[in-house]
């Protein structure tokens, strides 16, 4: 396996962890580990060190890749946030989701839980 291919290996998110402390940005770490730089975004926001997108700051149908993308709401984000404070599955999270126009995928409820609990520590942080 070449790098950049494959799964992001534990050693591999520490690097990216510390390369984000040295105040590197996502494009330089992403060429530094060989990785495109969506990756390095990805754990970056996972790990706390970048916020996640506000709610309603994009509209509310953008595209990604030329595929239609429904961004979340501001009301969206706290149901999601209530369901999963209650202890229901992200699968049941994301069927729940259909209110708002359309269900979400399992994965698409976690990693939107992940930014907005990266975002409220850094807002608590003073960041």
């Amino acid at each position: 396996m070449s790098a950049g291919t494959g799964p992001v290996s534990a050693q591999e998110r520490e690097r990216i962890f510390d390369l984000a402390e040295k105040g590197l940005k996502r494009g330089r770490i992403a060429q530094l580990l060989g990785r495109n730089k969506a990756t390095v975004s990805h754990y970056l926001v996972v790990g706390g060190f970048v916020p996640a997108t506000p709610a309603g700051r994009r509209s509310q149908i953008y595209f990604r890749n030329g595929r239609p993308v429904r961004a979340f709401s501001a009301e969206e984000d706290r149901f999601i946030e209530r369901l999963d404070q209650a202890g229901v599955s992200h699968s049941a999270i994301g069927r729940a989701c259909a209110r708002f126009g359309a269900p979400r995928k399992p994965h698409v409820v976690k990693y939107r839980l992940c930014q907005l609990a990266a975002a409220a520590e850094l807002a608590e942080a003073g960041r």
